[in-house]
C-alpha cells in the first residue's frame, strides 16, 4: 500500500501545473507527498530509497522534445512497477478519501549531498576545470553542490531554468 511518496518535476513550462495537479491527487486521495520541486531524477531515485517513502515520481518527459511530458515512477527501492499494477488504483475514484494527504518537507537534497561525501570520503581528485551541462537548470542546484564539494572548478552550461528545452 502506498501511504508516502515524493514527487519532483523538470524545468518544462507545462511540469508546473502537471505536478500540482497529480500531488493535489495524491493528496486528495490520502497520500502524503514530498515536494521536491525541480529536480534532476537522480535525486528522485535516491528518495525512493528513504524507509519512510513508498513510491516516488517525476514528472518529466526526459529527452523528449519540449511538447512532451510525462511521469517516471518507482516503488520503494528504485523498483519499477510491474506492469498494470497502478491501474487498479488508477479506475478508483480518489476524491472523498477519509483523510487527506500530508505535503511534507524532507530535504533529500542534503540527505543525498551526505550520502555522496559519505562514499567519497577520502577520494581526491585532481584540481580539474569542467565544462558542465545542468540541463536547462534542472540538474544546476544538485551538481553545483557537488562540484563544490569536490573543489572542480566549473563553467556553466544550461544551468538556468528554461522550459523552452532550446538546444
Amino acid at each position: 500500500e502506498i501511504k508516502t511518496v515524493t514527487c519532483a518535476r523538470d524545468s518544462r513550462h507545462s511540469s508546473p501545473s502537471l505536478q500540482r495537479a497529480f500531488i493535489d491527487s495524491l493528496l486528495n486521495a490520502g497520500i502524503h507527498v514530498c515536494d521536491l520541486g525541480i529536480a534532476p531524477s537522480e535525486l528522485v531515485y535516491f528518495s525512493s530509497f528513504d524507509s519512510t517513502i513508498d513510491a516516488a515520481f517525476m514528472i518529466t518527459a526526459s529527452h523528449n522534445p519540449r511538447d512532451y511530458n510525462g511521469l517516471k515512477s518507482m516503488r520503494h527501492g528504485g523498483n519499477i512497477f510491474k506492469e498494470g499494477e497502478l491501474k487498479p488504483n488508477c479506475d478508483t475514484p480518489i476524491i472523498n478519501a477519509q483523510a487527506k494527504g500530508k505535503l511534507l518537507k524532507i530535504d533529500f537534497t542534503q540527505q543525498y549531498l551526505r550520502r555522496v561525501k559519505e562514499i567519497t570520503r577520502g577520494i581526491q581528485l585532481p584540481k580539474l576545470k569542467i565544462l558542465a551541462n545542468a540541463c536547462h537548470g534542472t540538474a544546476f542546484p544538485l551538481a553545483q553542490a557537488l562540484f563544490q564539494h569536490f573543489e572542480l572548478e566549473v563553467d556553466w552550461i544550461q544551468s538556468e531554468a528554461n522550459g523552452n528545452f532550446p538546444n
